[in-house]
């Protein structure tokens, strides 16, 4: 599954899933240069998406585009 996702995201390196929902799925990975980061990235199917299912994705975005706390995850980019 995470070949669909691996040549939108070239520069990370997907090594396994962690988990799916209903619209998205959720794979562990690490950048390929630099300091090799492990991250998690979640992968959204927007075909999916409901009109609600959208407005309420963007507002976690806009909401963890803000947070910067050691207890929630970081947003690092969004595309």
């Amino acid at each position: 599954m995470a070949q669909l996702y691996e040549h939108k995201l070239p520069e990370y390196i997907f090594t396994e899933k962690l988990g799916q929902g209903t619209y998205a799925t959720v794979f562990k990975a690490y950048h390929k240069t630099g300091a090799r980061r492990v991250v998690a990235i979640k992968c959204i199917s927007k075909s999916s998406l409901t009109k609600q299912a959208t407005d309420n994705l963007l507002t976690e975005i806009a909401i963890l585009k803000k947070i910067k706390n050691e207890h929630i995850v970081e947003l690092i980019d969004f595309q």
